[in-house]
């Protein structure tokens, strides 16, 4: 692609160099640049890509966008604009050939249920469209699993899987929007069809500092949505959200819940292995027995019903196939065994989501016991508040290991514990993971659920910047076959 493609195309404030000039490919790292690189110089948190500028150019590299003033070099072509965080999704989209604009593009965003949606809404859809996903579990384009390495892809790579979907003829791509993604402008040269909001609660606050400034982040996916706004209007920020777009927005909106929307919840009924459920779907009552167990879930499905309705499936048709949904990896995830234990994996990771998931059974005679932590990036007031939820809703507690990332085991267990100590009920703190997941599984009697939470489907545990191989399943697995080897129904610690 010629230079003057890109210059032509967005807003500059200065342009030095020539428009004639050949680039190859875009990136933001100044490691991967070479005589064909179109260098964008972000300014992050801790680096400026405007320090690696003399770095670059002696790797060859003769074409960058900026937004600071810089001196002018032998054969640089500049691209000054105002900010290029905004520049680097639009060019990255320009390059790739605005690929946004060849499929219906769908966005997920909300504090929890973004992955379960996601999937849901890809196993529905596939029934008449070729479709794509790309959420915390990785990138699917049709059926396969593509390699990314990245969690949270950055503008540039974010435009090259939508070009790859583009030319694996995907029709409809869905998509996890995180408030990550939104505040940094990674979503920049996105136009979204269909946006969704979930939920919010207490989560991100070490990046987003309060919660107004979390939820204005959130809001901004709802003016880069074109025909479709879906809302759980049952959570707090969720009506906010439809109160201050409604009379704002030309597109059409669908709300859930449980009182006034267009689809909601009239009754259901948690059972092993699935729920009844009874909805009320615009003005139309559907009884359904759909394979999930938790009433968030419910929710979900409520969310992925809509899409499908915007698609013109009948509802019948949209229940009866969700019926048949086989569940997302590390999502309320059964580990089956012989030995007739519950035991629950689950990726929750903040204090609604974990709420969510000890919440949502209730037993008359068995215990609730707990495996999990929290990562080390998180604010104090979110780890006691983990703590809290922990301590209320399980009767057994494990603090053990998350991603400990650069903090300390120590001061991570201290405020969850912090959280739970007035609660009264029994607490371990067991570092180790796989010990934990050990003790916990030893300890399960028949009538009990053992809840393994943080990790889902994760498949490292961090310390500082080393990521160590971990597999909650197989950690599980390898606690039931010790279990089995010493024969035990079940023990007591004490």
């Amino acid at each position: 692609m010629r230079l003057k493609e890109i210059v032509n195309s967005i807003t500059k404030e200065k342009f030095i160099g020539d428009l004639d000039f050949e680039i190859e490919s875009i990136t933001q790292d100044s490691r991967k640049v070479n005589s064909k690189s179109l260098f964008i110089a972000i300014k992050g948190l801790t680096v400026d890509g405007h320090d690696f500028l003399n770095d670059i150019y002696e790797k060859g590299c003769r074409a960058v966008v900026v937004e600071k003033e810089i001196l002018e070099r032998e054969n640089l072509n500049v691209i000054q604009v105002e900010d290029t965080k905004i520049a680097l999704g639009k060019i990255s989209s320009i390059f790739y050939n605005e690929p946004s604009k060849k499929m219906d593009m769908i966005g997920l965003t909300g504090t929890n249920g973004k992955t379960t949606i996601s999937f849901m809404t890809k196993f529905l859809l596939e029934e008449k469209m070729r479709c794509a996903s790309l959420g915390t579990n990785g990138l699917f384009i049709r059926e396969e699993k593509v390699e990314t390495n990245l969690t949270t892809p950055t503008a540039e790579h974010l435009q090259k899987y939508l070009h790859l979907a583009v030319e694996n003829e995907v029709e409809a791509f869905i998509m996890e929007v995180s408030s990550h993604a939104l505040e940094s402008q990674r979503v920049e040269g996105v136009e979204f069809n269909i946006s969704a909001f979930t939920n919010l609660s207490l989560d991100h606050l070490d990046f987003h500092k309060t919660m107004e400034n979390y939820y204005q982040t959130k809001k901004k996916l709802f003016s880069m949505t074109k025909e479709l706004a879906i809302i759980n209007t049952e959570d707090a920020y969720g009506k906010r959200l439809y109160d201050e777009i409604k009379e704002e927005v030309d597109y059409k909106i669908i709300r859930i819940g449980e009182t006034d929307q267009e689809i909601r919840l009239l009754d259901y009924k948690i059972l092993d292995g699935f729920s009844q459920v009874e909805l009320s779907i615009f003005g139309k009552n559907f009884k359904a027995k759909l394979p999930v167990e938790t009433k968030y879930n419910i929710y979900n499905l409520m969310t992925t019903i809509a899409i499908g309705h915007h698609y013109n499936f009948e509802i019948s048709d949209i229940i009866k196939r969700l019926e048949n949904f086989p569940g997302v990896e590390g999502r309320y995830q059964r580990v089956e065994n012989h030995s007739n234990l519950n035991l629950i994996v689950d990726y929750a990771h903040s204090p609604d989501a974990l709420k969510n998931i000890l919440a949502s059974r209730k037993l008359e005679n068995g215990r609730k016991i707990l495996v999990f932590g929290i990562a080390g990036d998180r604010e104090k007031e979110i780890r006691e508040e983990m703590g809290r939820v922990a301590g209320k809703y399980a009767d057994i507690l494990f603090i053990t290991a998350d991603d400990v990332r650069v903090d300390t085991f120590k001061n991570i267990s201290r405020d969850l514990y912090e959280g739970a100590k007035n609660s009264g009920k029994e607490i371990y703190i067991i570092e180790n993971r796989e010990k934990a997941i050990e003790q916990a599984v030893f300890m399960a009697r028949e009538e009990d659920m053992v809840f393994f939470t943080g990790k889902g489907h994760e498949k490292t545990i961090q310390y500082k910047d080393k990521k160590i191989p971990y597999d909650e399943i197989e950690a599980i697995k390898n606690a039931l076959r010790l279990r089995e080897e010493k024969n035990l129904k079940y023990y007591d610690r004490d």
